[in-house]
């Protein structure tokens, strides 16, 4: 593990070789008002952590490069407020990056590179954004989140209008994360033009999460977004009777592609409520592992549904309440945990 710094002209370069742990991040701070630019450079063997500070005020270009996967967990405030741009083109082992402490500049561009790239930023920055296309995730072709913090209703009545038309116009990402404390998130899934209307990964800390008119097929993978036991949320998840949509429900303490999530198991996840109507007509449960059981409290089925249950580690439904009619599957045959089935009925 080692950090090596240089200025040249008014560039700071700092090159990390397996730097920083995950529990235990590196600090970085820019402290020369005259440097302008930084230029991090990401090699090793193991990942890079990193909190980026900027304490000399004038930074505002940051550039990341190299073959190691770097992530910075919650970028300084003030310094997310000065930054023009986050360019990761040349960078080929992925990044994570999570602005929302900070408030970005309407003019703001991030490119990512050619490796697994996740940027996250406030519900403040996307709304403040000139225009969505200025976020590229970059060439990976698969894997690419951007995050989005205490969102909530998303705006607009089309998909040209208001979030979702920001959210159309980005480029490269194929996954839409959501995160937030105890915020109600609500998305009309007919209004979003890309892979982010058939993915969505979920680390809130409690609140709630809608989604309607959801299409043929959906994917939503929930994860503890590194908090040990968070405030459980509830899932509300829909289509249109006559779509005969195929939903995949991933529960994911330590979600994946994130290299830098813990390196050891986390505690199972304790999800509240999944409700599931309309033309939900299968849905296949998968629960991954933890160190203890993961957890529905409460799981509400559409009509004539299909609910197949496969996983590594020990899952409980600890109620089920089918919909108005009969009809409905369970189907565990492939799973060799420990199943828990509540009352049904």
């Amino acid at each position: 593990m080692s950090i090596t710094t240089t200025i040249t002209g008014t560039t700071e370069q700092v090159t990390l070789d397996s730097e920083g742990l995950w529990v235990n991040p590196t600090s970085i701070d820019v402290t020369n008002s005259t440097v302008t630019s930084e230029t991090i450079t990401s090699n090793g063997t193991a990942t890079n952590y990193t909190h980026l500070f900027n304490s000399g005020g004038n930074v505002n270009v940051l550039t990341i490069t190299g073959n190691t996967f770097f992530s910075d967990d919650r970028t300084d405030g003030s310094f997310v407020s000065q930054l023009n741009s986050i360019n990761a083109s040349p960078d080929t082992g992925g990044i994570d990056i999570d602005t929302s402490l900070g408030i970005l500049k309407s003019t703001f561009t991030f490119t990512g590179g050619s490796g697994v790239s996740i940027l996250s930023i406030s519900k403040a920055s996307l709304d403040g954004l000139n225009a969505g296309f200025q976020l590229n995730g970059g060439l990976a072709t698969s894997g690419n989140v951007l995050g989005i913090g205490g969102l909530s209703t998303l705006t607009g009545t089309s998909a040209s209008i208001g979030e979702y038309k920001s959210l159309n116009a980005t480029k490269g990402f194929q996954i839409l994360g959501v995160g937030g404390t105890g915020n109600n998130v609500v998305i009309n899934d007919a209004f979003l033009t890309n892979g982010f209307a058939t993915h969505v990964v979920d680390g809130q800390d409690g609140g709630s999460f809608t989604v309607t008119n959801i299409g043929k097929t959906y994917t939503l993978d929930i994860f503890n977004n590194g908090y040990i036991n968070p405030p459980q949320v509830s899932y509300n998840l829909s289509s249109a009777a006559a779509t005969q949509t195929a939903l995949t429900i991933n529960l994911i303490p330590n979600w994946g592609p994130l290299p830098e999530q813990s390196p050891s198991p986390l505690a199972g996840l304790n999800v509240g409520k999944v409700t599931t109507t309309g033309g939900i007509s299968s849905v296949a449960l998968v629960s991954n592992i933890a160190t203890s059981v993961n957890i529905i409290n409460t799981y509400h089925g559409s009509d004539n549904q299909t609910l197949t249950i496969t996983g590594n580690e020990a899952f409980a439904i600890l109620g089920m309440t089918p919909n108005t009619t009969k009809g409905d599957t369970i189907n565990a045959s492939g799973f060799t945990q420990d199943l828990t089935l509540g009352t049904i009925g």
